[in-house]
């Protein structure tokens, strides 16, 4: 029996220590499956938060381009997508306003063709509320205006009237971009024309 005692105890020591690693072994992989669901939950709200970053950058990006949209909308200067909204330089040296043009005349219409950002120009005549083109032309600097009523838009074939009034010049783009500040107003009037006096009518000889 003695004899037999010391190998019970082996035994029972190797038993019990085989259970411990094993128990050691189940834990670990317990806590190793924990680890790998936790791992997969935040990938998960990794990839969630990467999709709202992207739809809030995507909300973003539409947002300024609607603002720039109503800022060029509003705009009552020259516009780029650089700069924004800027006041229009003063393009134009003829006319310039308080001037008096007369039906039947030339009016030499001059602009700084280097501060007008543009190959070829609209030349408008407006009033406070309307505008009608005049011509369009290449960006040169003159153009000769043959005040006419009615007017015939050069190479459009289109005509409208001029009535007497006060107007302003103003210069864009074909596109109808503002490309220069409108001067200040003119009037247009039908002005009269100088008469010779006639000769006395000669009296008839007596008979």
């Amino acid at each position: 029996m003695r004899g037999k005692l010391p190998v019970l105890v082996l035994v029972l020591i190797l038993v019990g220590g085989g259970f411990i690693a094993w128990t050691e072994i189940e834990s670990k992989k317990s806590a190793l499956t924990e680890l790998e669901t936790l791992n997969a939950t935040l990938t998960k709200e990794v990839e969630a938060l990467k999709s709202q970053a992207s739809a809030a950058e995507a909300s973003k990006a539409e947002a300024a381009a609607l603002l720039q949209q109503l800022q060029q909308a509003n705009c009552k200067g020259i516009w780029s997508a650089e700069k924004g909204c800027e006041d229009p330089p003063v393009v134009f040296s003829t006319p310039v306003g308080d001037e008096t043009f007369c039906f039947g005349k030339t009016v030499d219409v001059k602009w700084d063709a280097s501060l007008v950002n543009s190959e070829s120009v609209d030349i408008m005549l407006a009033t406070s509320s309307n505008s009608a083109k005049l011509a369009t032309l290449k960006n040169e600097g003159l153009y000769r205006w043959k005040l006419e009523t009615p007017h015939k838009t050069v190479g459009g074939g289109e005509s409208f009237t001029i009535a007497a009034g006060l107007y302003k010049m103003r210069i864009q783009s074909p596109a109808g971009n503002l490309l220069g500040k409108d001067t200040e107003l003119f009037t247009i009037k039908a002005c009269n024309a100088k008469t010779e006096k006639a000769a006395p009518a000669k009296k008839a000889k007596a008979p």
